[in-house]
């Protein structure tokens, strides 16, 4: 016997959270707070039970899980300030995470806003199996449409689907119009309360700046969406009861009369269980648009601004849209896309979704042209973003290997690996460096001195050494592998020493200076000193530290 369909839309709140179930024609729905207790044997209670505890055990009754999803300790809007009104505690992880602390008879416990949101959905996923009758192990609710706040970042959205996955549920997000405000205050001070009147005046003429910025946030809505007739206004949310707000919409939208739910607690809640109904063919297909709320871009190098790729408002899922890059000259094999999302045109000003990091593109030699990487972005049914890669370099164009996203905070096990792949990527790049470090002087040790015909001035020695240094430079310059820095850095020094020794062969250097000569022989009649022939220090030979003698002459420390 196949389990009974199960049709729900949920809606997770900051202050309460709803389901909606799908009975034929109708929508059953339910309401719980969105709270969660935890008992002295660490044991969790959510909804009604749950803020029956407030009094009693505050310290373990967490709300506002879902201000806190999918954000950074460092990045909770309030801050310090916010962290320090909450009852319960909220302390950072390793990884810059939020973790409420609880603490039972016997142990402490950290919780993630993941971890809450999963049983909070939890509990609405048995009411819903409660509702459909179902009593039997393999009749469980495993699909679901779950709405989130539009303005709802790419990570906050991965959050919330983690926390479906928890709680053993295929959810589908919803991007609702709406955006909800909530403060949560166990008391004023310590034990005092606060009781003040305020008259409506005095709410318009002190929050004029935040109805100002809301009758701007409608107008963008309304250019954005190209409307120029509205012919009916729903309203959702409890600031849709301040009168100046309701007089703001009727102005901006043109209408006389706004319509409202009567039960607006659950009303989201519906509009997800009706999307779910379409979805599963069980209702009338519904025409719905979801759209990505932001634009979404990378970035580009020296501080140019975002390079946009999808516009806010694009229809979800969008098609692929491709643009190409330059790697520039010092690429080095490996390039590093990061995706933000944000109407700023300063790249850091907006939201890091996360980076990937493309390898296995060959470097252009010296006269080559750079390497080309074509980036392509796209959003799938859920939001997610996906990105690929294809690369145009000497070895013609490949589709390079779609990597790992990595998100602006790294678990433990994630950041050894980057951190591991970064050390690799570094040494090749030294050694690519390095390469073409001695690629210059060797050319021109090739070109300036010859292996026949060595000049008079040199030992037998040196003979041999500038011959040795010439045609390991040309093997080098061959090979089609890295070789180890540390032999190229040895030979660059050779370079620089083989240099020196041709410029300056005779004795003559000692002297070309009539000051230095004539300083010299000065002291040479007490102990016998020497001339740097680079920057003419007077030294004694017990200081000179670099042991080449050409006809007396040294090199100090300057050479170093």
């Amino acid at each position: 016997m196949e389990p009974k369909k199960a049709i729900v839309g949920i809606e997770i709140g900051t202050v309460s959270s709803s389901i909606g179930i799908w009975t034929g024609n109708a929508i059953r729905n339910n309401t719980i707070p969105s709270c969660v207790a935890f008992t002295d044997h660490n044991e969790p209670i959510t909804g009604d039970k749950a803020i029956e505890q407030l009094d009693t055990n505050v310290p373990n009754t967490i709300v506002d899980a879902r201000r806190l999803i999918g954000a950074r300790y460092s990045d909770i809007d309030g801050g310090e300030d916010l962290i320090r009104l909450w009852p319960f505690q909220v302390v950072p992880s390793m990884n810059d995470e939020p973790r409420f602390l609880v603490r039972s008879l016997s142990t402490l416990n950290c919780y993630s806003p993941e971890e809450i949101v999963c049983m909070i959905l939890m509990s609405l996923k048995e009411y819903a199996e409660k509702e459909l009758g179902y009593n039997r192990e393999d009749e469980v609710v495993i699909d679901a449409v779950i709405s989130v706040p539009c303005l709802f970042s790419n990570s906050q959205k991965m959050a919330t689907l983690e926390a479906a996955r928890m709680a053993a549920a295929r959810m589908r997000l919803l991007n609702p119009n709406v955006t909800e405000t909530a403060i949560f205050l166990d008391s004023f001070y310590e034990d005092y309360a606060l009781n003040v009147t305020i008259t409506q005046a005095t709410v318009q003429e002190t929050s004029k700046d935040l109805f100002s910025k809301c009758q701007k946030a409608v107008a963008q809505c309304l250019q954005d969406s190209r409307t120029f007739q509205v012919h009916q206004v729903i309203l959702v949310g409890g600031c849709s009861g301040i009168p100046i707000i309701r007089e703001m919409l009727k102005v901006l939208c043109g209408v006389n009369e706004l319509w409202e739910f009567q039960n607006q607690r659950s009303c989201v809640a519906q509009g997800a269980t009706i999307l779910a109904a379409s979805l599963s063919g069980e209702a009338v297909r519904l025409p719905i648009s979801e759209v990505t709320p932001m634009t979404l871009g990378v970035e580009c190098p020296e501080d140019m601004p975002m390079c946009n790729f999808i516009p806010r408002y694009t229809r979800v899922p969008s098609t692929c849209i491709r643009q190409s890059f330059k790697t520039g000259a010092d690429a080095l094999g490996v390039v590093k896309v990061a995706v933000y999302e944000g109407e700023n045109e300063v790249t850091v000003e907006n939201n890091l979704l996360g980076y990937f990091i493309f390898g296995g593109i060959e470097p252009a030699e010296r006269g080559e042209p750079d390497p080309i990487i074509t980036v392509s972005l796209a959003i799938d049914n859920n939001g997610t973003v996906i990105v690929s890669a294809v690369a145009e370099d000497k070895s013609g164009s490949r589709q390079l290997p779609r990597p790992k996203m990595f998100k602006r905070k790294l678990s433990s096990e994630e950041f050894l690996q980057l951190e591991n792949d970064l050390e690799q990527e570094e040494v090749k790049r030294k050694k690519q460096i390095a390469r073409q470090n001695v690629m210059q002087f060797a050319t021109f040790m090739c070109r300036e001195v010859p292996c026949e015909g060595i000049h008079e001035a040199f030992s037998a020695s040196q003979d041999w050494r500038i011959k040795y240094a010439v045609g390991k430079a040309e093997s080098l310059l061959n090979e089609n592998q890295l070789p180890d820095v540390r032999n190229l850095e040895y030979l660059q020094k050779t370079y620089f020493q083989i240099l020196h020794e041709r410029e300056y062969t005779t004795e003559e250097v000692v002297v070309y200076n009539e000051k230095a000569a004539a300083k010299l022989k000065e002291v040479q009649s007490t102990q016998p000193y020497y001339v740097c022939r680079r920057c003419q220090h007077y030294m004694s030979k017990a200081e000179h530290v670099v042991p080449i003698e050409v006809r007396h002459s040294f090199l100090c420390v300057c050479y170093n």
